[in-house]
């Protein structure tokens, strides 16, 4: 399956020059890249066949290259976060997978591979007037004109959008937008700070028992993969797409519907 997602979006990109591939943005890519990268890396550290490693290392190569075309800086950044993760994760050999993500971003720098350089620099340079400093400044004022029921409960599911054109710097210019790009103001606006305690404490739960079910695995790959996987996820989706959309609950659901498997057959042994 990652062997056939990876060479379809990389013939499409090829083939059509969208950055996006076959999905409607490139954050979307992104996020798919993102998730499957770290999944390739793991089979091809596993694999005995070396046919199959041979093939795993393009689908790995090729994803790395997928998401630097997409020039997703929220995406460079959360997959620079969860190696540094996995290396956290990784005692024996922290060291050498440190300096190993240090040669592989310094070797795309310089090289500027997908316009990691220029795009890194540009954002660096320019991140106090980025669209989503603006659209969380716009949107906490808007949280700050709250009522306290409305601070203890949030304002509703759909309230966003059409509450947040009376604040927008943005809506003059014709852009709109359904979420503040934000988790922590989304939440505390839609569900109030009860719904983000709520969420807050599922979240922390899930990294509980992926954290009992590491230690007690002797640091399976197959739980940092899935520490990883929702890290990353949860850096990315919480600044691109709103909370309650499928590119978030999915990733969610289905880790922590491993987690709960692997933590009920733990707990049997």
């Amino acid at each position: 399956f990652i062997l056939a997602y990876t060479l379809t979006q990389g013939v499409f990109v090829l083939w059509t020059g969208r950055s996006s591939g076959t999905t409607p943005n490139t954050h979307y890519l992104a996020q798919y890249c993102l998730l499957l990268l770290p999944a390739s890396a793991l089979l091809l550290g596993q694999s005995k066949s070396a046919l199959i490693k041979a093939l795993l290392a393009l689908c790995t190569i090729t994803l790395l290259l997928l998401l630097l075309q997409t020039h997703s800086r929220p995406a460079w950044l959360a997959a620079m976060i969860c190696g540094l993760v996995y290396a956290c994760l990784t005692p024996e050999h922290r060291w050498k997978i440190m300096l190993l993500l240090v040669a592989i971003a310094g070797a795309l720098w310089l090289a500027d591979v997908g316009s990691f350089a220029s795009k890194s620099m540009e954002l660096i340079q320019t991140v106090h007037k980025e669209e989503r400093v603006t659209i969380w400044r716009d949107a906490w004022a808007m949280q700050t004109q709250s009522t306290p029921l409305e601070w203890l409960v949030g304002h509703g599911l759909n309230s966003f959008k059409n509450d947040f054109l009376a604040f927008s710097q943005y809506h003059h210019q014709g852009i709109d937008f359904n979420s503040p790009h934000n988790y922590l103001i989304e939440l505390v606006y839609l569900s109030g700070v009860l719904g983000f305690s709520i969420v807050a404490f599922m979240i922390l739960f899930l990294y509980y028992n992926l954290g009992r079910l590491y230690l007690r695995n002797t640091r399976s790959e197959m739980i940092k993969l899935l520490i990883i996987s929702l890290t990353g996820n949860l850096l990315l989706c919480s600044i691109i797409v709103p909370f309650y959309t499928s590119y978030n609950l999915l990733i969610l659901g289905i880790i922590g519907g491993i987690t709960l498997s692997l933590e009920r057959n733990a707990q049997k042994k």
